[in-house]
């Protein structure tokens, strides 16, 4: 569900961008004071430093108070494209923005500056990476024949921006609903490229999360979908295909609604047996989980790319967000129900779409179930360098 809220106008939006970008220029200004002490010092070699462009509306973000265009085929303010190439066409198709829409041409030359601009920054305070370095389909393990299924052929697609020439990387429980709302405001939408065609040199964008937060409300997500159409849905079905043992529990709370998993967590010595089934390790395997949504952070990364250039977090979207608009140069516009900078210091977030009550969450869980979702969740760290602030 969506908070109710406003929609920003582009004077607002305008107007907050300096409060917004505060946190994104102390970052640049201190990338940049940096790269001229080493240089002064000439103990290390650094990048140069790229200026940051001068911030600007995206042309084809939709007028205050109006929604993204769609595009008549998907009804969605999205459309497939073949390639980074072929989504200027797309994006220009006189049923979508017209042909005067500006796109960018040299993606290419984009990627350069962009990564220049990246390789520029410090170091994230948390510790956390900026950026996953090629060869993640290697580092996690990644098993291309025996992901070429549609489970994970569905999620191997980049929302690809033509007018700036930049692509997200679509990871779910990852804000990844909110950061659609954000990219249909701020850019008036997006087209979807394979991970397959999307050329090994286009800049990419990924925001991900604490993996045993991300695991916790995966799970909850994958049940909830499992049981919110009734045991004779097709996502039962694909369910029972691969983990028949957990469909097989879900069985007896076969009913339909909005809140159709209330019966099974209200029962609540059968879901935490069912819970710590799931998390048995030689039992769950991160490559073919219950659902997208139960699967590891690093199995859909390597889906999707082979390299990660801005790494921006769920716990920090606030910053990283607005970080990001200023590295590309655009100003930020809040979809409805989110802050008019959506960054701004109330400690509000750029997050719209989330579960208001989760049922499992880290804190909520025994020692021994979080040292269990930990082992599981080594993937993630070893393969993207993400370590969850609830393991050890």
């Amino acid at each position: 569900g969506s908070m109710g809220g406003h929609r920003a106008s582009s004077e607002a939006a305008t107007g907050a961008f300096a409060g917004a970008a505060d946190a994104a220029a102390a970052v640049w200004a201190q990338a940049t004071a940096a790269a001229s002490l080493a240089s002064d010092a000439a103990t290390t070699t650094t990048i140069p430093a790229e200026p940051l462009p001068t911030p600007r509306r995206a042309a084809a973000a939709p007028p205050a108070g109006e929604k993204a265009p769609v595009h008549p085929k998907t009804g969605n303010p999205s459309m497939r494209a073949d390639s980074p190439d072929d989504a200027k066409a797309v994006w220009r198709g006189e049923d979508w923005h017209g042909a005067a829409a500006p796109v960018l041409a040299d993606w290419r030359k984009q990627a350069d500056v962009l990564r220049r601009r990246v390789a520029a920054l410090p170091p994230r305070r948390d510790g956390r990476p900026r950026t996953i370095g090629r060869g993640t389909r290697r580092r996690c393990a990644f098993d291309r024949e025996r992901n070429a299924s549609a489970f994970y052929g569905s999620q191997s697609v980049i929302d690809w921006l033509p007018e700036f020439a930049l692509g997200f990387l679509h990871i779910p429980k990852c804000a990844s609903s909110s950061i659609h709302a954000l990219l249909e405001v701020t850019f008036g939408g997006y087209c979807k490229i394979s991970g397959e065609r999307l050329p090994p040199d286009a800049f990419v964008v990924a925001f991900l999360r604490d993996p045993v937060e991300r695991f916790l409300s995966g799970y909850e997500e994958s049940l909830f979908r499992a049981m919110r159409y009734g045991n004779e849905s097709d996502t039962f079905e694909r369910m029972r295909k691969r983990v028949p043992w957990i469909t097989d529990r879900l069985g007896p709370y076969n009913h339909t609604g909005t809140d159709a998993s209330s019966k099974f967590w209200d029962d609540k010595p059968f879901a935490e047996q069912t819970f710590d089934q799931f998390v048995r390790t030689p039992i769950y395997d991160s490559q073919m989980p219950m659902d997208v949504h139960s699967a590891t952070q690093s199995a859909l990364v390597a889906t999707s790319a082979d390299r990660v250039d801005f790494v921006g977090y769920v716990e920090t979207i606030n910053e990283d967000w607005s970080l990001l608009l200023s590295l590309i140069g655009a100003l930020p516009v809040a979809p409805e129900g989110a802050p008019t900078s959506c960054a701004d210091a109330t400690g509000k977030k750029c997050v719209t779409h989330f579960r208001p009550h989760p049922r499992l969450v880290p804190a909520n869980i025994t020692a021994k179930q979080r040292e269990a979702v930990c082992t599981l969740m080594e993937q993630d760290a070893q393969c993207l360098g993400i370590k969850s602030a609830w393991c050890k």
